[in-house]
């Protein structure tokens, strides 16, 4: 079996990513300065490491330069749904609308049981209101994670603009009681006002789907 050289830019990204979230004594600051010199090592050894990638999306706020090193890294590397996920999130849905769509696709066909790809691809679908081609990406988000609330309010907006409206009020209703302090007022918030608007146009009586 070969083994990864220790100097490889995917070790020096993965070092960086490690300073940034792992515990310890460390200030913010030092945490930025030494995934910063991770960073600088990884990118030097290859420009298109999709680890680095994603470290630098961390590092910076520099939007343009992210998107840039994204289209290199689907380039290089189209076989990474990470890298078509880092283009789907530096794209702008009013710039390139299709380009997006390519990028969620491709992340959430690459990356079959990552939840967040398949969420973020029925979302997409959703807000490009293309409710019946975001409809298999969210029944299977929930299914790898039938307590994830967002995944459950997607779902149950695709239904909503299906007019379905009795899954869309039970796919709601469970992503509402999934909801707990750990999430933010602001989100727990939208999800119950949802909830209400469903109800209003739905009927409150509509029976709760099972899982």
């Amino acid at each position: 079996m070969e083994v990864r050289e220790l100097g490889s830019a995917e070790v020096h990204a993965n070092r960086g990513l490690m300073f940034l979230r792992a515990p310890g004594e460390l200030t913010q600051a030092q945490r930025q300065e030494k995934a910063g010199a991770e960073l600088a090592q990884a990118l030097t050894e290859d420009p298109t490491n999709v680890s680095a990638a994603v470290l630098a999306t961390q590092l910076s706020s520099n939007r343009q330069e992210h998107l840039a090193r994204a289209r290199e890294l689907v380039k290089a590397h189209p076989e990474d749904g990470r890298g078509w996920d880092l283009l789907a999130e530096m794209l702008s849905d009013q710039d390139e609308p299709q380009a997006l769509e390519q990028a969620r696709e491709s992340a959430a066909r690459l990356l079959p049981h990552d939840v967040r790809m398949l969420t973020s691809l029925a979302q997409h679908y959703m807000m490009t209101l293309q409710p019946q081609k975001g409809l298999p990406s969210a029944k299977r988000a929930v299914e790898l994670s039938p307590g994830n609330p967002f995944g459950l309010a997607v779902q149950a907006a695709l239904f909503f603009q299906l007019d379905r409206c009795a899954e869309a009020v039970g796919f709601q209703r469970r992503a509402v009681d999934m909801l707990h302090e750990a999430y933010s007022a602001e989100f727990r918030k939208d999800l119950r006002e949802r909830l209400q608007r469903y109800e209003a146009k739905c009927g409150a009586a509509v029976s709760k789907p099972g899982p």
